[in-house]
């Protein structure tokens, strides 16, 4: 077997350099889509929640204050997943609850949805790639707040 040489060796670099900067570029574009898809989707979810609400305008299904007169975050954590169907991440779930008005007094509300789903183990299910799903779909009734 012949050894390359280091001219070969600098050649193949500057190929492969190429086609990594080409497949990162490939990658950012198809990162920005996914991102799109789940604010898309998410959006939708909310939209549904709020359709689904009691209570609402005729016709609009919204309320005054967004779904219907909130309630812990974690309540509305969990009315988002249930409506969503699939994992998702604390951020997607606060910014599901922001569109819908969940009233929430702080600026970080990713972490403030986090921390209220982690303190409800026998609600909340962490899965894969940091997203939270529901353990089981609850019984009209609901726990303690």
């Amino acid at each position: 077997m012949i050894a390359p040489n280091e001219n070969q060796l600098r050649n193949t670099l500057t190929l492969l350099e190429k086609e990594l900067q080409s497949v990162e570029a490939e990658l950012a574009r198809t990162q920005h889509l996914i991102q799109r898809r789940e604010t898309l989707l998410h959006t939708i979810n909310g939209i549904k929640l709020l359709l689904s609400q009691p209570g609402s305008p005729p016709g609009t299904g919204l309320t005054q204050t967004g779904i219907g007169n909130a309630g812990p975050i974690w309540s509305g954590a969990q009315k988002v997943l249930a409506e969503s169907k699939q994992p998702m991440a604390a951020a997607e779930v606060a910014r599901t609850l922001e569109a819908l008005r969940w009233p929430m007094a702080t600026k970080n509300r990713s972490q403030i949805v986090r921390n209220a789903m982690l303190r409800k183990p026998d609600i909340f299910q962490r899965v894969g790639g940091g997203k939270f799903r529901l353990k089981a779909i609850p019984e009209h009734g609901g726990g303690a707040a």
